[in-house]
This record gives C-alpha cells, sequence and structure tokens, in this order.
C-alpha cells in the first residue's frame, strides 16, 4: 500500500521531461490556479491529469487511453491512485 505523502517521479529524454506526482486515489481533485484552490469531484477515470487536463482531454485517441490504463487495469489498481502529471518539451 502507498502511504499518504505524494511520491514524485521525473523522467527525461533528450529535450523532453515529465514529471509525475503520484497519491491515493479520491473522490476529489485540487487544483491551484492563480492563487485559488478549486476542487471538483470526480470518477476513476478522471484521477489521471495531464498537464491541467483530465487524460482523456490530453489524449483523444482510444488506443492512447487504452495504453494508459492498461497497466493499471492488469494490475488491478485502476482508480486507486491519482495522477498528476506534467508534461514540457519534445515535438
Amino acid at each position: 500500500t502507498m502511504a499518504t505523502k505524494p511520491t514524485t517521479r521525473i523522467g527525461r529524454r533528450k529535450t523532453s521531461s515529465a514529471r509525475v506526482f503520484i497519491t491515493p486515489a479520491t473522490d476529489k481533485y485540487s487544483e491551484i490556479v492563480d492563487g485559488k484552490t478549486t476542487v471538483t469531484g470526480i470518477g476513476d477515470g478522471e484521477q489521471i491529469i495531464v498537464n491541467g487536463k483530465f487524460f482523456a482531454e490530453y489524449f483523444p485517441r482510444g488506443t492512447a487511453q487504452l495504453q494508459i490504463v492498461k497497466p493499471l487495469q492488469v494490475t488491478d489498481t485502476f482508480g486507486q491512485y491519482a495522477f498528476r502529471i506534467s508534461v514540457a518539451g519534445g515535438g
């Protein structure tokens, strides 16, 4: 099991980088924008946020979405963790 403290990992390749924050899933998502915190209720599939967007919005193709959630489904952990991902660079 994962502690309540967020886990952070950074990945880099050439000029691209990705920072991933992993926390236990909740039924709420909070984000600080312009100094204000917003909280919204969300479902399991919306616990994956990429650059401030739900992953299905960031990756509109179904095949890309399947590649993202498949490892979580195979390990029976889909919906147990929340992922906030910040990606930059690349082309």
